[in-house]
């Protein structure tokens, strides 16, 4: 995540310095490219977290059960 925040970043100096109509139109959808990337990994750490969440308590009445 941390990479394609980081190329966003890039994408958004390199939009600042284009001089045609054209090049900007290009940037403005790679960065709009790369942000539904962005979206789309924290969702999915979102699931993980949630997930992992709901995990977590069952792991945790089987290592007590045990002992």
């Amino acid at each position: 995540m941390y990479q394609t925040t980081y190329k966003t970043a890039d994408e958004l100096e390199q939009c600042r310095e284009n001089s045609s109509k054209e090049d900007t139109l290009i940037s403005l959808t790679q960065i709009k490219t790369s942000l539904d990337k962005i979206r789309e990994m924290d969702a999915a750490i979102l699931r993980d977290e949630q997930e992992a969440a709901t995990e977590f308590p069952s792991l945790m009445k089987l290592l007590t059960k045990k002992n």
